[in-house]
């Protein structure tokens, strides 16, 4: 399906970046099933917000500690 195509090129682009060692800091964040319109809800879906801050969070610990994150799937 297209959803999936763009989701193959997408990770081609940034994994053709990464080679190029431009010293860019990449993440291919993979968030899973999100509430992020009308027709999803929490549960099964994971609240937007709180995924957000999760991942906000997430990062600024990485931050704080020296760490990359290259890649990161989070979702319920």
């Amino acid at each position: 399906n297209q959803y999936r195509i763009q989701k193959v090129a997408l990770e081609a682009a940034v994994a053709q970046i990464r080679h190029q060692q431009l010293g860019l800091k990449l993440t291919v964040v993979r968030p899973g099933n999100i509430a992020t319109s009308l027709d999803k809800t929490v549960p099964p879906a994971a609240d937007v917000d709180n995924w957000a801050q999760t991942l906000v969070g997430i990062f600024d610990l990485a931050q704080r500690n020296n760490l990359r994150i290259p890649d990161i799937s989070l979702g319920p």
